[in-house]
């Protein structure tokens, strides 16, 4: 090729060029020096991008819904010293078909007075309430 020939420019990085100089004029920030920029990662059109966020909302909008107050009350189920008879204790209801969700696991921290407690609870929601 000879100097004064151009070389083509692929269609993707022509209509990038073009985009980032209507937009701003000129070429963007975060182009490369290879000339191909990454335009397409600040249009926020990532594939899968939004379900991957959306996952984790919603499991957290769930679990609020399931959790809120009015919804029940955490009894306690055991507090003891021994972290493997919780351990038990969680596996016993884990098998007995219990939701993950609805079972808390707290530490409670003695000092010098008192003995680190393990206390699990269970969430008690207003319809088993009301069967007892």
């Amino acid at each position: 090729m000879s100097s004064t020939q151009e070389r083509p420019v692929p269609p993707r990085m022509a209509a990038t060029r073009q985009a980032t100089a209507e937009a701003g004029g000129g070429i963007a920030e975060s182009s490369t020096r290879s000339g191909v920029g990454t335009a397409w990662l600040h249009s926020g059109q990532v594939p899968g991008k939004g379900r991957r966020k959306r996952r984790p909302q919603s499991a957290r909008q769930r679990l609020a819904v399931r959790t809120a107050p009015d919804a029940g009350h955490w009894e306690v189920v055991v507090e003891t010293p021994d972290q493997a008879e919780v351990r038990t204790r969680v596996r016993r209801l884990r098998k007995a078909g219990v939701d993950g969700l609805l079972i808390r696991l707290d530490t409670l921290c003695g000092r010098l007075a008192l003995p680190t407690t393990c206390q699990l609870s269970l969430l008690v929601t207003a319809a088993e309430r009301k069967a007892r």
